[in-house]
């Protein structure tokens, strides 16, 4: 769990686990565990040590129990301590952990253990069994029996492999084998006394080469006057594996003098092999001899070779350069392509987008006219499905009033001359259809594209606006639209034939075009004040037609406004007035505006004084 910013691990976990620093090569080792993983460690340590720490591993290990190693690591030669469980994932199994010898020999050095050899164990059988099982009391008696007879009536006899080490004692050998100091060693050779030694030596070889017994009596050993004189018996030993030359060598204490004849046999016996070794030393260096010629011969085959492998070496640079080159422009195209691919990824993304939310129905035709790829608005007009790709338009059923379709777009394949049509479905509504040539980027024909607009609502549309243009087209009533900076916009028939102007003439030009000096700046200012507040003016004024004649006209003049609200331009409806009447009406107003500005003129000199 989380403390501030470190991590600590957590009770329960903590009380299930027991983290400890761990020498694996001189610590004492656990016992009796289930798995021990050790992975990738084994890799640094050499040959030897490494057989050091799977003897403790082993001791450590229940039997069945499981070692894990990495991946690049092996048991070596310990297959007779670990199965293999899984190869693979170097999984073994722990075995032979009741009744194995020879391993204890492995882990007394490699556990760096103190041997007495004056102890009971080591003068009934130097294996020690590390498992420590409990054994019934009935097998304890007969080991025991079995113990003390072998003390009182079998010599002190010791038992060797076929490399000289001691695997096995009999009695108490501890008076003729010593370990020796500083080194550890279980060599028989070493363990036993210069003058001992000696005879052993050539006594081993013999019964190897013979198979036979070899018996020296009364021999004394120099080093060891004390002992007195004793019978030394190698033997070879049989054993149910054959596959092991085992050797007994038994030391029997007697109490006669030396024998001359047996020294003369030793003498005899020691100059027999040292003739052998003289022997085999000659032979050791003709073969020497030989073999050096033999390999001055090839070292010189291994220089020529060694010269073409160094300008093939070249060669191989060389190319490895090219190759790096070479490898550099292939992930600079590739890069390339990967920045073409995701832009192609994004736009088909994007035109797939675009075709499922437009509503604009589309269908893509090939060469010859079949179905490439269709939107799903035109599932509305066309019957298509998927499993319709690759199938002829032709074959396809619709529900619009267009018998020409197929022929059409023929037509249009053969032609490249668009064509436009307004259709109407079955339905009622209306769409209007447009036949392209599918042109690539190569400006390559590779088919034909039909689009679907509805235009229903446009046509509808189209004939309200139709009616409401007839009937103000027809109007008695003059009818001007302007924009909301005043530019002419619409100028209907009535207006244009009281003015004298035509269409052209209007349409872009300010209002001031009809303009009078009869009406004055003041009551433009407020007219234009008036509706571009959105509210609405109401008024009489003279202006000027196209021969520069005058007329007045009472006119209504108020803003349209959009959906929002705004103002999207002004209307100006006017009917025609006398001008007689017209200019009684400006006289009056005239009085009016002077009679109220006499009232303020007298208002201003009443506060005066």
């Amino acid at each position: 769990m989380k403390n501030g910013d470190r991590y600590k691990i957590n009770k329960q976990v903590r009380k299930m686990v027991i983290f400890s620093v761990h020498n694996v090569i001189s610590d004492p080792p656990f016992h009796k565990m289930d798995l021990i993983t050790c992975r990738n460690l084994l890799i640094y340590f050499k040959a030897e040590l490494q057989q050091k720490i799977f003897s403790i591993f082993h001791f450590a290990l229940k039997n069945d129990a499981f070692l894990f190693l990495g991946s690049s690591e092996s048991i070596g030669d310990m297959h007779n301590y670990f199965s293999t469980y899984n190869s693979k994932w170097r999984i073994y199994r722990c075995k032979n952990k009741q009744g194995s010898s020879s391993i204890s020999k492995d882990a007394i050095s490699n556990l760096n253990l103190k041997t007495d050899f004056k102890s009971d164990k080591f003068k009934s059988q130097l294996d020690i069994n590390y498992n420590n099982q409990p054994q019934k009391i009935k097998k304890q008696l007969l080991e025991k029996i079995n113990n003390r007879l072998i003390n009182k009536y079998i010599p002190a006899s010791a038992v060797i492999d076929e490399n000289n080490q001691l695997i096995h004692v009999l009695g108490d050998v501890n008076k003729y084998l010593k370990i020796p100091i500083n080194k550890v060693s279980l060599d028989i050779l070493e363990m036993s006394p210069k003058s001992l030694s000696l005879i052993l030596n050539v006594a081993i070889n013999r019964v190897r080469r013979e198979e036979e017994e070899v018996i020296y009596k009364d021999f004394q050993v120099e080093e060891k006057a004390e002992l007195g004189v004793m019978d030394v018996q190698i033997s070879p030993l049989a054993t149910s594996h054959q596959e092991r030359d085992l050797i007994v060598i038994s030391f029997i204490e007697n109490d006669g003098k030396e024998s001359d004849s047996n020294i003369e046999e030793f003498k005899a016996g020691h100059k027999d092999r040292i003739n052998e070794l003289e022997k085999e030393l000659d032979y050791t260096k003709e073969n020497l001899r030989a073999t050096i010629e033999e390999l001055e011969a090839s070292n010189q085959e291994l220089q020529a070779t060694n010269e073409e492998l160094l300008a093939a070496n070249e060669e191989l640079q060389s190319t490895n350069e090219e190759l790096e080159s070479v490898n550099e422009e292939l992930v600079t195209v590739n890069s390339e392509h990967q920045e073409k691919i995701e832009e192609l990824t994004r736009l088909n993304n994007d035109i797939n987008n675009l075709l499922k939310s437009t509503n604009i129905g589309t269908i893509f035709l090939d060469e010859q006219l079949r179905i490439r790829k269709f939107t799903p608005v035109v599932n509305e007009n066309i019957n298509l499905k998927e499993r319709d790709i690759g199938r002829p338009l032709e074959d396809i059923s619709h529900n619009i009033k267009y018998d020409n379709l197929f022929s059409d777009c023929a037509e249009v394949l053969d032609t490249l001359i668009p064509k436009e049509s307004r259709i109407e479905t079955k339905q009622g509504d209306w769409y209007l259809i447009k036949i392209h040539p599918y042109r690539t980027e190569q400006d390559e024909i590779k088919g034909v594209v039909i689009t679907f607009i509805d235009i229903t609502k446009l046509k509808t549309a189209n004939k309200r606006l139709q009616k409401l243009r007839d009937a103000v087209e027809k109007s008695p009533y003059m009818v001007l639209i302007t924009n909301t900076k005043g530019t002419i916009e619409y100028a209907n028939t009535a207006l244009l034939r009281k003015t004298g102007y035509n269409s052209q003439e209007l349409i872009g030009s300010s209002p001031h075009i009809l303009k009078s000096d009869k009406t004055s700046e003041a009551k433009y200012k407020k007219l234009w004040n008036t509706i571009t507040a959105g509210e609405k003016w109401e008024g009489e004024f003279c202006n000027q037609k196209k021969n520069g004649k005058l007329y007045w006209e009472k006119a209504i003049i108020f803003p349209l406004l959009d959906e929002d609200g705004g103002i999207s331009s002004y209307i100006k409806f006017a009917e025609n007035i006398d001008v007689q009447k017209a200019k009684e009406k400006e006289l009056q107003q005239l009085k009016a505006e002077n009679q109220e500005l006499k009232k303020k003129l007298k208002q201003r000199s009443d506060n005066n004084d």
